[in-house]
């Protein structure tokens, strides 16, 4: 990443200093003009490649802050108007007070859910437009449901989310989780798992 931003930055420097040597020359406004409209480009790519870098990093630490249970962490990844649609057999949660009420008074207090588990996210897709921007991730939850057994449960799902820029700075502002498949014993209780669990064969909240 920064490689490739590095590179774009030496673009621009190349224009900007061929711009000073065509702006002595009354006969090049025509390729003045192209070369403030390339500069104008690169700025815009190097912006969006840094956006998405930042939106990834979001991601990121709200799944470490879940596979830590770190839930004061986790709820500062969220814009104040955020929605919260992972909890099996619930509506989706709307405001930010109302999902740190979520994981401080359901997740944080399951029995079964301790923050120990091994989570992974992989294959991000980012596409950023301005101030907003949506992504898809694959998930992946290993947890113990019995801490009596040695038995592990894998999930495997999809995170779509949906981000805004608030105060310079990237949050999540809707998030989704959609199952795709279960190995190892189930999860009966809606705080049974992870947020965002959901057996398979089980609808989402929309």
């Amino acid at each position: 990443m920064k490689g490739i931003i590095g590179y774009s930055a030496f673009c621009i420097m190349i224009l900007v200093a061929g711009c000073a040597f065509f702006s002595g020359c009354t006969d090049n406004t025509a390729q003045n003009r192209e070369m403030l409209q390339a500069i104008e480009d690169l700025k815009k790519e190097v912006q969006t490649m840094k956006d998405v870098e930042a939106i990834k990093q979001l991601h990121i630490r709200y799944v470490n802050d879940l596979t830590y249970g770190e839930w004061d962490d986790i709820v500062e990844c969220f814009a104040e108007d955020a929605v919260l649609a992972v909890m099996m057999g619930q509506e989706p949660t709307t405001g930010k007070e109302k999902i740190r009420d979520i994981f401080m008074n359901q997740v944080a207090k399951s029995d079964k859910h301790t923050g120990s588990e091994a989570n992974m996210t992989l294959h991000p897709l980012v596409t950023v437009d301005g101030d907003t921007a949506k992504s898809n991730w694959v998930i992946y939850f290993i947890t113990q449901p019995d801490k009596e057994k040695e038995a592990v449960q894998v999930l495997q799902g999809i995170y779509d989310c949906e981000y805004k820029r608030e105060i310079g700075e990237w949050k999540i502002s809707y998030i989704k989780w959609t199952p795709r498949f279960a190995l190892g014993p189930q999860i009966s209780d809606q705080a049974g798992g992870p947020p965002g669990e959901t057996p398979a064969g089980q609808s989402a909240p929309k």
